[in-house]
């Protein structure tokens, strides 16, 4: 996976839908620690953004992708870690 440069970035909570491990067939509520990169905050507040995947970075500078439809909410960290 690609490494990014995390470095003067804000770091947020991604909450969003995920499986349940031990039962697949099952959706739960999933909350990250993540990084979100510019491109991906502009096309998450644009009302013309058709985009189906969000790009975030976690842990340490990992890409990790989520559908569009599955984030719950994003709230940025304030303090420690964060901006």
């Amino acid at each position: 996976m690609a490494k990014v440069k995390l470095q003067q970035q804000k770091s947020y909570e991604l909450w969003y839908w995920g499986y349940y491990d031990r039962l697949p067939e099952c959706t739960q509520l999933l909350v990250k620690p993540v990084v979100v990169p510019p491109e991906t905050r502009e096309q998450m507040l644009s009302n013309k953004s058709n985009v189906r995947y969000y790009r975030f970075i976690v842990d340490d500078g990992e890409e990790m992708l989520v559908a569009r439809d599955c984030v719950q909410s994003l709230h940025q960290i304030y303090g420690k870690g964060g901006a």
